[in-house]
């Protein structure tokens, strides 16, 4: 199933409603019809990847380099080149789906988590130029607290997690 081609929640029940009056059949009976129609078994899985669809429309930003643009670190001609291959466009639906699984995942686990992406020059230099909700989560699990950190490489503090 492509599911580019997938219509949204709201024409799926105009169309079921219509459906329903047509075929003198029960309103889940024309929804049951219709997920038939797009290769679905039933109304549930269909709904859960219209869901999944709606969700990988929303863009997402581009990580983060302020610590380049504040001159927060020392920056060489090499990480200039690396700079360059920066992931400047939104992710592939693919990838946006295995970020949803996931996070449903660790949702159900009952695993606290928190999103970000890490940036190639980043991660050659070890800087983590981290969002609210990460800097939030980071402080909750007694992890590291931002705002006891001082800017600049002087302050720089590097953390190894052990399982």
């Amino acid at each position: 199933m492509n599911n580019s081609k997938l219509p949204t929640m709201g024409r799926i029940k105009q169309r079921a409603k219509s459906l329903k009056k047509e075929k003198s059949i029960r309103h889940t009976e024309a929804l049951d019809f219709i997920s038939n129609e797009y290769g679905f078994s039933n109304w549930l899985d269909f709904q859960e990847a219209l869901k999944q669809h709606e969700q990988t429309k929303i863009p997402t930003p581009a990580p983060s380099n302020n610590f380049v643009a504040h001159d927060d670190v020392e920056m060489t001609d090499e990480d200039f080149d690396i700079l360059e291959e920066e992931r400047t466009e939104d992710l592939s639906i693919a990838h946006k789906e295995n970020v949803i699984l996931n996070k449903r995942q660790l949702t159900k686990l009952g695993i606290e988590f928190s999103i970000f992406e890490p940036t190639k020059t980043g991660l050659n230099k070890s800087i983590l130029d981290a969002t609210q909700p990460v800097r939030t989560h980071f402080e909750l699990e007694n992890f590291h607290n931002y705002s006891e950190q001082g800017q600049g490489p002087i302050h720089k503090i590097k953390k190894y997690l052990t399982y």
